[in-house]
């Protein structure tokens, strides 16, 4: 049987940005607002998040200035990983869907198509160097997109699925 292209362009990114709390400590995060109404969530049916380790803290677990950059700089480096990583059709194997800093971490949420994949490319970032900051990651199924919901609930407009 030969595997089909997907029929759909995956929406760009929209990051809106919020402050809120989380644990009692302060979270910055921006939410990929475009997958909001994406209609395609069973194409993407697993949950990624990349965790990287912030070491010189200030107010309330927050990362200095310069760790924040650094976190940046690691953070697009792995993301630009994972994204180079297409699937056989060469379709996205990945939809970003949050950028979290909260209590000494930097968290980068995604959901996946074929985790193979994702987690082929998360291995080879982590063998290709020594790394600045501990990072590490974990991958769920999640067909219903049930760990998007803490994060789509910050949109007062929400509606549909992820409401």
């Amino acid at each position: 049987m030969e595997a089909r292209k997907l029929v759909f362009d995956p929406p760009e990114p929209e990051e809106t940005l919020f402050n809120v709390t989380r644990g009692g400590l302060p979270e910055i995060i921006a939410i990929n607002k475009a997958l909001l109404g994406f209609a395609h969530v069973e194409a993407f049916r697993w949950y990624l998040l990349v965790t990287i380790h912030a070491e010189d803290l200030i107010d309330n677990g927050m990362p200095g200035p310069d760790d924040s950059a650094l976190l940046f700089a690691l953070g697009d480096e792995i993301e630009e990983g994972l994204m180079a990583a297409h699937t056989s059709l060469d379709a996205p194997n990945l939809l970003f869907l949050a950028r979290s800093t909260w209590n000494g971490i930097r968290e980068y949420a995604y959901y996946v198509h074929d985790p193979e994949i994702a987690n082929a490319a998360l291995q080879t970032l982590l063998a290709r160097r020594t790394w600045e900051r501990k990072w590490d990651y974990r991958m769920k199924e999640d067909p219903a997109w049930e760990e998007a919901g803490h994060v789509f609930k910050l949109f007062p407009d929400a509606s549909g699925l992820h409401s």
